[in-house]
Order: C-alpha cells, then structure tokens, then sequence
C-alpha cells in the first residue's frame, strides 16, 4: 500500500485499513509507527508518486518497453491530435489503443476516462494489457498534473507532440512559467532515436524549441512549420478552424516521421468522422447549426468562436464557467463571448461548491452590451433556450461541457449531456 498524500485525502490515514484488508508492505513518505500484531514491511520514500510509478512498472515487468508511445502534450488540441493520430495509424493497419480525456481503449474495449491521464498504477496495467494484445502504439494525451505528479514517471516515448500553451490551470501552477516547465519535463521522456514535434507559430513553442537546444537535443526536434501552407490545406467534413489546421499538420508530421506515407496519412484525416465534444454537430428541425464544444479557458473559447463566427451573422452563444477553479479567466470569457456573440445565453458549468449566481456575476461584470445576455442558470432551459430563439441560418455554440455527460454541483454528480439536449430540437 502506498501512502499517498493527496489534495483532499491523506493516505497515510487508510494503513489500517490497508493491512487489515492483506497488505504486508506499506510504503510512506513519513515514519510510520506500525502497532500490528501481523508481520509488515515498511519502507520511506522521499516521493510516494514516484515510487508507485516503479513499482507498478516492476510488478508488471515493465510493459512500457515493448510499446511505441505516442504522448501529445499542451494546453489544446491534445485530445483531437491523439483521435486523428490513432485514426491515421489503424487506417494503415497497426493495432492501436489511446488513453486520453474522452476515452481509454484498446483496440474495441472502451471505458470512459477520469482524468486527461490517469495515474500511473492504471497507465501501467492498461500498458500490460496492450502487451498482451500485442498493441503496436499507444497514443496518449499527457496533462500537466500528470507530469507533475509524475503519472507518467518511467514512460520513454517514440513521439512526443506539443501543441500549443495558453493560460489555464492557473489553480493549480504558480504562473504560466511554472506551466510551460511543467509540460517541457516530458521532453526529457524522449528515446534516443525519437522525435519531438513542436507547433512554432505559438510563442510557448519557439520557447520549447529554445530549452531543447540548450539541452543538446536538437537532433529530436522536428518542426511544425506553418510557413508550409500545404500542409494546412489537408480538408475534413469534421475539422474546421484554424486550430484544427494545427492539429491536422501535427497528426501528419508524427505519423510522417513514424515512417507512413504521405498519401495514407492523408485519405485518412480526409476520412476522419470527428470527435465527441469536439466541435461536435447537431442540425436542428429549423435548419440552424448547434456546436457543442468543450472549449472552457479564454484561448480555446476564442479560437472557437472565431471559427464559427467566419459562418454566420447569428451566433448564439451558451456558456458558463466552473466553480473553484481559475477566477481569473472569468471576465476575459465574458468579453470573447461579447466580441464573437450575437446573443449570449449565460448559465453554469459545473458550480461545485460555489453559488452559480457568483460565477455569472464575475462574468457579466466584463461585459458591457448586457442587451446581448440571456442569464438562465439551469443549464437544460439555457440550451433550450438558445434552439428557441434560433433562425434557420443562426449557429449555436455550446461551450464548456463537450463529452462530458455530468455535472457537479454541491458535491453531487448529475447526468447532463449538452449534445442530448440540443438534439431534442
């Protein structure tokens, strides 16, 4: 039993009952006074994370090491880049699995993911069972929590993908610096004859290029170039946006430099039906557009909205922000929200344990054409609001939920699914 001392559990507080229920190894951060009759062994280690990690790799005899990984990292785009990626890969005929924030599978075996990535006990058994199956790639979004808390210790990849940085998950850094450093560790994950595949024509990216020549590691840097505009020219029914050019040109350079052709790569991204969540499309009886779309910090929700807004004269956007989380990013949603909307339907995104009334107000207070806003806190009549004052050329954007199907509130978690609600319409 590894003691564990969480954000809101300390695991040092369930020995007991770990040895009652057969444990006979306890492992700890802190000095450990067992009064137990049964034999038990203790170790101290200066970081319990760590040490799950590597004995989680031990126990299952280090499945990593018979695994191409794939790790896609950055504030956005990791969750369409890995579909994309793992989409080209299964179209050429490799066996594949995906761990990311939507889904974990391997192969047809899913189940609904947790966390962006999960913890490193998990990774190693999901790894063990892609051995067994004899997986080729896995293709795995990796988080900053899980690079700080070292979920993804010991893991070497063969490719390794940064996106892009943005201001988000300010709760949990110190600040943005403290951010990008935190992703730029996974560089140091790479194997000797990998490749590292960075978007430059974000700041954050020529920063990442920047630490990696001062590393001497140069010879595993490839480049995005967004320069090369016939890269971006690749075209999906289900990519729209600028940012999903991004996220189209670095599937294709991974999978470019994994040694496929360029042809496959891109009769499969022709191919591709999209991903849940992700600028995912409903038509509605009076021929409007709905876009449900998990997009929930500043840079995301502008990029969106840029997009759909290039579409129409009606936008209608519905969207709230979560309760104890980043305040900051609260105004600076309520003006993009002003700056791309025609209408704005103003509701809640996951409340927590803060009043839906307070987030709304932190919102609204940066918003000056209160004309625009809609203010309906329950989320269903929001979104069935925004179909009732829909026109056949309008398009609704539905922020900050996508493939999620639940909400949190009080501590309790309801079912809600904004693309079901929308499709009643």
């Amino acid at each position: 039993f590894v003691a564990i001392k969480g954000f809101s559990q300390d695991g040092t507080k369930y020995i007991s009952k770990a040895i009652e229920l057969g444990a006979t190894k306890i492992i700890s951060s802190e000095k450990i006074n067992l009064n137990c009759s049964k034999k038990i062994q203790f170790l101290q280690v200066e970081n319990t994370r760590k040490e799950l990690a590597k004995l989680s790799a031990k126990e299952l005899n280090y499945p990593e090491s018979k695994l191409k990984i794939i790790g896609i990292t950055g504030t956005k785009g990791k969750t369409t880049t890995t579909y994309l990626i793992e989409h080209i890969l299964k179209s050429v005929g490799y066996k594949t699995a995906l761990l990311g924030s939507i889904k974990n599978k391997i192969e047809d075996f899913k189940e609904v993911s947790k966390n962006t990535t999960p913890e490193s006990d998990y990774i190693q058994m999901f790894l063990a069972q892609c051995v067994k199956q004899k997986i080729d790639y896995v293709v795995m979004e990796v988080s900053s929590h899980a690079i700080a808390l070292h979920r993804t210790y010991g893991i070497n990849f063969c490719s390794i993908g940064f996106t892009n940085l943005a201001t988000e998950h300010m709760d949990f850094h110190k600040n943005i610096d403290h951010y990008f450093l935190t992703k730029a560790k996974i560089f140091d994950q790479i194997k000797k004859d990998g490749k590292i595949i960075i978007n430059t024509e974000n700041t954050w990216g020529k920063k990442a290029v920047n630490l990696l020549c001062e590393k001497k590691k140069t010879k595993t840097i490839s480049i995005v170039d967004f320069d090369n505009k016939s890269l971006c020219n690749i075209k999906s029914d289900y990519l729209i946006g600028d940012f999903n050019n991004y996220n189209m040109t670095m599937s294709y350079l991974i999978c470019k430099n994994l040694g496929i052709k360029k042809n496959s790569i891109i009769d499969a991204i022709k191919n591709f039906t999209g991903v849940p969540g992700r600028l995912q499309l409903h038509v509605l009886k009076n021929k409007a557009k709905a876009f449900v779309d998990f997009a929930h910090n500043p840079s995301s929700m502008e990029a969106v909205l840029a997009a759909l807004k290039k579409l129409t004269d009606d936008l209608i956007v519905v969207f709230g922000c979560g309760g104890n989380r980043d305040k900051t990013k609260r105004p600076m949603m309520g003006k993009i929200a002003e700056k791309f909307g025609d209408q704005i339907i103003l509701t809640d995104d996951n409340p927590r344990f803060e009043k839906s009334e307070d987030i709304a107000k932190d919102i609204l207070a940066a918003i000056n054409k209160k004309e625009k806003v809609i203010c309906e806190l329950d989320r269903k009549k929001a979104i069935a609001k925004a179909a009732q004052i829909s026109k056949p050329n309008s398009i609704i954007a539905i922020l900050g939920k996508g493939h999620e199907d639940y909400y949190l509130i009080n501590g309790e978690k309801i079912y809600l699914s904004d693309f079901e609600e929308i499709s009643k319409f």
